[in-house]
């Protein structure tokens, strides 16, 4: 009787104990999920705002329910969300990310900043780019006299002191395009993008869509520099597409 007296006392407290056990566990739980450790991880949203990020990285929003955290790249300043720079524009490109934007600005001499936004131009050429996925107007500054607030704006300055930290030949892509001195990031190989030397024949390559020009001739088995070797050596041609299927020759492309 005693015994089963016990049992029925620790059945009385037992359930009390698991609830417990379980509320910590959700509290664990919820205190780990605002906790952001991992490249591309939430990082907030349009109605909680944004998170703080790991060092090294910043919190990029991708949509109004989707923030996520983004490698800051070697050549530029942290990003700055939300604002857009006022200054002397330089040149503007398309791009699918603002590590490709920073990139560009590096390797621009006169470049000292860049705004990153969402592409909405009506222009037949740039959508046709957005078509490929590049999605992002690139706007470069050769002088920065202000800024002003722009909801999909990612904005920054360049570190001309920064040095890629990758070795020759290393991977790259649109979450990090840097590539060491004398190289640039290319398409490689099917899903892949790597630091490679291009011939200084032409200018740095854009990844990631294709030019609309016609007059176009092929040439299959080469390589990004002996594609460029190639319409260097053809006349008429001042640009190429390079691609997995097919390395195409043109007379005109965006550079």
């Amino acid at each position: 009787m005693l015994t089963s007296g016990r049992r029925r006392r620790s059945d009385h407290w037992l359930p009390a104990l698991l609830l417990l056990l379980f509320a910590s566990e959700l509290r664990l739980c919820r205190a780990s999920a605002r906790r952001v450790t991992v490249l591309g991880a939430p990082c907030g949203n349009d109605a909680v705002g944004m998170q703080p990020c790991p060092a090294g990285q910043y919190c990029q929003r991708q949509s109004a329910f989707a923030y996520l955290c983004k490698p800051v790249e070697p050549q530029c300043d942290t990003p700055t969300f939300g604002v857009a720079w006022i200054g002397k524009k330089l040149k503007t490109t398309i791009v699918n990310s603002p590590s490709m934007c920073c990139d560009f600005c590096a390797r621009e001499p006169k470049c000292v900043a860049y705004t990153r936004t969402d592409e909405t131009s009506t222009d037949p050429t740039i959508q046709l780019e957005i078509v490929m996925g590049m999605t992002q107007r690139c706007q470069l500054f050769s002088e920065v006299t202000g800024s002003t607030t722009a909801a999909t704006a990612v904005s920054s300055t360049v570190n001309r002191n920064a040095v890629c930290p990758k070795p020759r030949n290393a991977l790259c892509g649109p979450t990090s395009s840097c590539c060491p001195d004398g190289q640039t990031c290319v398409v490689a190989d099917y899903g892949r993008f790597r630091c490679l030397e291009v011939s200084p024949k032409c200018g740095r390559p854009h990844f990631g869509y294709l030019s609309i020009y016609s007059g176009k001739a092929v040439a299959t088995g080469l390589s990004a520099h002996e594609c460029c070797e190639l319409c260097a050596s053809t006349p008429g041609c001042t640009g190429y597409d390079y691609t997995l299927l097919a390395r195409q020759v043109l007379p005109a492309v965006h550079r």
